[in-house]
């Protein structure tokens, strides 16, 4: 690219750097005229002193005028005058009194052609500046008698040019490729000349040469690293530039985990199988924050978080698995043409960028180009379909544009994502196949997850549409790729792969409590882009308040590669979960491998791991082995004729997730109130973090709730549960508390007791629930967590400590792992400060007196609270 200058004009100075002209030649007169481009560029060293000059003209502009100036500039210098020193003239005036200066002293300035023919002074720039044809310059000296001078330079244009080349700041040895970034014109990587050097004690030793990619080796570690490239294209040759790493060259990383990833895929994939890539590769411009390095990564060492280390790492990763098709996510804007784009373009690959509407990152997507051409390719903001009422209706379903733009608040939200969506339909050069690859990364913020499911509708319904503009729809295999930001349990994930999103999907109430208000202080989320989100509960947000979408995906239910079995592919301190997908339509493809995920071992080092596998110490991503964030999904698939396809009946519904798919800790925070909720009333069981200790929870009315309980907890039968309800008030529906004193419920909850009543005969509590007792113990936590379930639940829930019966209660998530698997979800709430004594449970079912029927928190104060009330302690 040409350099400007603020006003918009050519920088000249950066357009002479452009063509790497620093040291030129006296005997050349070097063009720069790029295709595409009005102006081009002229530098010469003119004589008699061989003071270079740059010049830029336009292209249709006649030699006449770039001549004149040259024979001005000669006339000038051989009268000694090289500063103009003469008094100021207008500029008709000193160029006519130039022009007879030059015509005294016989300067003349001639374009020859290659067979010495003058080129007539009418001819335009672009024509008449051409390599072979000769500037032919004559003049006289005026303080010497030397008669008349010629000097004749060759004209070069486009001469190949390197204008640019750097390392990364810190280059890894090992098998990590090293590959600097050179700015070319007019000449490839492949015909340039590469020298790699060393810094040794006799200054820089050659240790590599030919190839623009060095793999250094160990014995350098600790040694600088210098890379220098001599342009070249068809014999010609341009200016050598030259780059030095930064740093010395660091350790190789231990990448044991990668490369067996590489070698598994590579022994799996049959030559006729697709490879698809997702990959979330960590923007620059979010690992800079501070956020990032205080709160997401704080365990990792600022060199492995650095931009060039992390984009080596992430390169060798890539190009280990050789995909077809690759979609990454969290691309630099600035990267994309600097690094990733000549790099992937290097490896055999085709692609195009998709900013979003920030422009500071987004999605790119690419495919090997000798297997695969595109037949289009588009990009999109998602936010410009919520805005278009017409579309909404036309493709989401009648009333569902109205309904959006009836909630002010929700339509203030939706029209301010910044997500971008890309599409490129792809065709197999052989067979003629044709493949839609979607590749998106979803707006994230912990409760904004009615808006990804929404984003997910227009994403599908703009594929749709696209296929049938191509009039492909249903003769097309389709893949969604990228990364979703939701949970496999969440709407978004349910409508790709159920094919639907009923009205009563509990993202939808918790879509009501969001208002457009700025940073979200208490979750202490960084947004990736200007949107932010803050809870505003039981506020009217006047408008007509949207109660839910029916939802529906065109393509009918998809597959996720990984059977959504996924523990996680994102796994930072303060969240864990499983975020990244690739979905394809199993009418057309048949999955044939998808590379094996780590496990938590794998990401710790490795002396904090035994030998027994069992971590001491948990590590976290990104790290010096894992270079983003997330995991890379890597899938191959076959293809399926259409009589195969019918033959084998389609495949079985890929919903909901599996209830064996390992569970990994979710944050204990409001945004996950809805979520706990509904696994609840599904019968399923959850832990969660009270004013004391872990406990495991169910529906109180939940027959299999109840029954879960006991089986993750290995408890017998015999032993009670208690009850967790929302507020003191509502503890008269399930228990006898007519006979206590007013307000002594409401001194004592919220807090760390457990009144024992007996139990209300029509409370509609399980009957599996304490069968052989007429009481039921009674709390509300000092917990908004567990209050916040228990109240979108509607209904109390029973609630036991979180552990093996008998067995020590737990004050972390980590205490309990051994019961994970048994629960539909396990909230995180970090470590609980109160002991693992827990609540201090007190009989309160004979009138007047008390018993302490386990001692806990705060027993003292519980009996001091009694005695005011005037109930005494039962002997």
């Amino acid at each position: 690219m040409v350099g400007k200058v603020p006003n918009g004009g050519v920088n000249r100075g950066a357009l002479a750097s452009a063509v790497g002209l620093q040291a030129t030649c006296e005997d050349r007169v070097l063009v720069r005229k790029a295709d595409g481009e009005d102006e081009m560029t002229i530098q010469v060293a003119l004589p008699p002193a061989g003071r270079m000059r740059n010049m830029c003209r336009k292209k249709d502009e006649a030699i006449a005028k770039p001549l004149e100036r040259i024979r001005r500039t000669v006339s000038s210098a051989c009268l000694g005058n090289q500063g103009g020193r003469e008094r100021k003239k207008s500029r008709g005036e000193h160029s006519a009194a130039a022009s007879d200066v030059a015509a005294d002293l016989g300067v003349s300035c001639t374009i020859l052609d290659r067979i010495g023919k003058p080129v007539p002074e009418t001819t335009t720039n672009s024509e008449a500046w051409q390599t072979g044809y000769t500037l032919e310059l004559k003049y006289t000296l005026k303080e010497e008698n030397a008669g008349l001078l010629e000097k004749k330079l060759r004209i070069e244009t486009n001469l190949p040019a390197c204008s640019e080349i750097s390392l990364p700041k810190r280059v890894v040895a090992g098998d990590i490729v090293t590959s600097p970034y050179a700015r070319l014109e007019f000449c490839s990587r492949g015909d340039c000349k590469w020298l790699w050097c060393v810094e040794s004690e006799k200054g820089w030793e050659l240790v590599a040469e030919g190839k623009p990619d060095l793999a250094v080796d160990e014995q350098h570690v600790g040694k600088r690293i210098k890379i220098k490239c001599e342009p070249a294209c068809g014999g010609r040759l341009g200016e050598p530039r030259e780059a030095v790493s930064v740093e010395p060259v660091m350790g190789a990383p231990r990448l044991e985990f990668m490369k067996a990833r590489h070698e598994r895929m590579a022994r799996s994939k049959p030559d006729t199988s697709l490879r698809i890539m997702t990959y979330n590769i960590l923007a620059d411009v979010y690992s800079k924050t501070d956020y990032a390095r205080d709160v997401l990564f704080p365990e990792i060492a600022p060199e492995h978080l650095d931009t060039g280390y992390r984009q080596q790492l992430s390169l060798f990763e890539i190009g280990g698995f050789a995909s077809d098709v690759v979609c990454l996510q969290e691309m630099d804007t600035y990267l994309y043409d600097k690094f990733w784009s000549p790099r992937l373009e290097s490896m055999g690959y085709s692609g195009f960028f998709g900013p979003k509407t920030s422009k500071a990152e987004g999605c790119a997507l690419f495919w090997k180009s000798g297997r695969l051409s595109a037949i289009g390719k588009e990009s999109i903001h998602i936010r410009d379909y919520f805005g278009d009422e017409q579309w909404l209706e036309q493709h989401l379903g009648v009333g569902v544009g109205r309904a959006i733009a009836s909630d002010p608040n929700l339509a203030a939200i939706l029209k301010k994502i910044s997500t971008a969506a890309q599409f490129v339909l792809l065709e197999e050069n052989d067979s003629k196949r044709k493949i839609l690859v979607t590749n998106t990364h979803l707006y994230f913020h912990p409760g904004a997850s009615h808006v990804r499911s929404l984003s997910v509708a227009v994403m599908l319904a703009y594929a749709s549409d696209l296929l049938s503009r191509h009039k492909l729809l249903g003769d097309c295999v389709v893949l969604i790729c990228g990364d979703l930001n939701s949970e496999p349990d969440t709407g978004a994930i349910e409508l790709l792969a159920k094919g639907s999103v009923s009205r009563e999907h509990y993202e939808w109430l918790d879509c009501l409590r969001f208002s457009w208000k700025g940073r979200d202080e208490e979750a202490g989320f960084e947004q990736d882009e200007e949107l932010k989100y803050e809870l505003d509960a039981g506020s009217a947000l006047g408008g007509e308040a949207v109660t839910g979408f029916y939802l529906k995906n065109p393509f009918g239910p998809l597959t996720s590669a990984d059977g959504l079995r996924s523990s996680f592919t994102n796994y930072v301190k303060g969240y864990i979960g499983a975020l990244d997908y690739i979905f394809f339509n199993p009418q057309g493809m048949k999955l044939e491998d998808f590379a094996p995920l780590p496990l938590e071992r794998d990401l710790c080092r490795e002396e904090d791991v035994d030998s027994e596998g069992r971590v001491l110490k948990q590590g976290y991503l990104p790290s010096q082995a894992f270079p983003s964030d997330h995991v890379s999904l890597v899938a191959d698939f076959s293809f399926l004729d259409a009589s195969g396809a019918t033959a084998t009946g389609g495949v079985p519904l890929a919903w909901p997730p599996p209830e064996d798919r390992e569970v990994m800790p979710l944050p204990a925070s409001r945004w996950n109130e809805g979520k706990a909720a509904d696994a609840l009333r599904q019968g399923k069981i959850i832990a969660v973090p009270t004013d004391t200790i872990y406990g495991v929870a169910a529906a109180a009315s939940s027959d299999e709730g109840i029954d879960r309980i006991y089986d993750a907890k290995q408890r017998p039968a015999f032993l009670p549960l208690a009850l967790c309800i929302a507020h003191a008030s509502e503890i008269g529906r399930y228990g006898e508390a007519s006979h206590l004193p007013g307000g002594l419920v409401e001194e004592f909850l919220p807090g760390p007791y457990t009144l024992l009543l007996n139990r209300k005969e029509d409370s509609e509590l399980s009957k599996n629930l304490n069968p052989g007792t007429k009481t039921v113990g009674i709390r509300v936590p000092e917990s908004s967590f567990v209050r916040g379930v228990v109240s979108q639940l509607g209904f109390a829930i029973a609630l036991t400590s979180a552990n093996i019966s008998g067995g020590q209660s737990s004050t972390a998530v980590g205490h309990f792992r051994e019961i994970w698997s048994k629960c539909a979800n396990v909230y995180d709430g970090g470590s609980l400060n109160a002991g693992t004594s827990g609540s201090t449970i007190i009989d309160l079912t004979q009138e007047g007196v008390y018993k302490i029927v386990r001692k806990g928190c705060s027993e003292a104060e519980a009996r001091s609270i009694l005695e005011r009330y005037g109930i005494n302690e039962q002997q």
